[in-house]
């Protein structure tokens, strides 16, 4: 099926199993976990709030079953920093702004290679059959032999899911789309962010711009491929 015929096409055929790959972006304890590096920081909840993970977690874990057993393929991201302090860090300034901090000693020291905080929590880990991509910056992409992956598995479609919305995901998403022409699908209930305001704001902007989908959707679409 080609592209242009993609864009036309009902859910079922969108996400076609020898066409799709489902991404899961940085469930990492650091990132997801109020025990986490982040959360530890101590912020003001009605501004980082770490309730929104269980849920989304919940819901990722029927849709990966449903996943591999359809035969899609699946690819986790995961976020790693060099343990040498700042050499594979994000620019300075910005995380500053992000955490709303004035003092680069108070940033969290977060997915540090080697450390608890990076690896995959456990109710949403890899399975043996997955693709792992480790990553410095937020777009999987970036860095990383994702898109040649993608490519030589004749992959059209990308399912989206995990975390930052506002962040990771939205890097992501908008390199996979307007950069190198991937078809996106958003999994509404399987993306979140610490910050609801700006999930909700991103996920204003996904559902003009991409197909934005439930878990339920996809599950039931890939029941009989």
């Amino acid at each position: 099926m080609s592209e242009t015929h993609l864009s036309t096409v009902g859910l079922q055929q969108l996400v076609q199993p020898r066409h799709t790959a489902m991404l899961v972006i940085d469930p990492q304890n650091d990132l997801c976990l109020k025990e986490g590096a982040i959360g530890k920081m101590g912020y003001e909840q009605s501004i980082y709030d770490f309730s929104v993970y269980p849920p989304v977690l919940e819901k990722l874990k029927p849709l990966l079953d449903a996943a591999r057993k359809a035969h899609v393929t699946v690819i986790y991201t995961q976020a790693t920093r060099l343990p040498e302090s700042a050499v594979s860090d994000a620019d300075t300034r910005m995380t500053l702004k992000i955490y709303k901090q004035s003092d680069p000693k108070r940033l969290p020291r977060s997915v540090v290679e080697g450390t608890w905080g990076a690896q995959f929590i456990d109710d949403v880990k890899p399975a043996p059959s997955d693709i792992i991509i480790r990553k410095t910056r937020n777009s999987a992409f970036f860095g990383t032999p994702l898109d040649l992956l993608l490519r030589n598995s004749n992959i059209k479609t990308l399912v989206l899911t995990g975390c930052q919305t506002d962040g990771c995901i939205e890097s992501t998403v908008r390199d996979a789309s307007y950069s190198l022409g991937y078809i996106a699908v958003i999994v509404k209930d399987c993306v979140a962010s610490f910050c609801r305001e700006s999930h909700e704001g991103m996920m204003t902007v996904f559902e003009r711009r991409y197909d934005v989908v439930t878990s339920r959707d996809l599950i039931e679409a890939w029941k009989n491929p």
